[in-house]
């Protein structure tokens, strides 16, 4: 099960002394087949529908260490590992292209300020 907490820095004992205290809810899985349509239910709640056979003792394992996994990220919750942001490059840009770009930026300037003094003159 550690495998399914990538990304947390927790050990296997750590896990195993957690998941020892915690008691898993009932999850009352029901399935239901109706044509070559299969409804899955936990606690007569509809989960989802699925065209492949589901089985009741596979589904309610998934649930129980779906559920499991959840309580542990949330309890470990502090341990998650976030990867640091990288800075975007900055584009390398030769003279003619820097030139060129602050050129672009200072036209634009002009033409939005052309454009809300039009505005203002307008009493918009």
């Amino acid at each position: 099960m550690l495998n399914r907490l990538d990304g947390y820095n927790v050990t296997a004992a750590e896990l195993d002394n957690f998941l020892a205290g915690l008691t898993v809810p009932a999850f009352d899985v029901e399935v239901i087949k109706k044509e070559n349509i299969y409804e899955v239910y936990c606690n007569s709640t509809l989960l989802y529908f699925s065209e492949l056979e589901i089985y009741v003792d596979e589904e309610r394992r998934r649930l129980e260490d779906n559920w499991l996994i959840e309580q542990a990220q949330i309890h470990f919750a502090d341990k998650k590992i976030v990867p640091a942001i990288q800075p975007e490059p900055l584009p390398e840009l030769t003279d003619m292209e820097l030139l060129r770009e602050t050129h672009d930026l200072i036209l634009e300037l002009n033409i939005n300020s052309e454009y809300i003094a039009s505005l203002i003159e307008l009493g918009l």
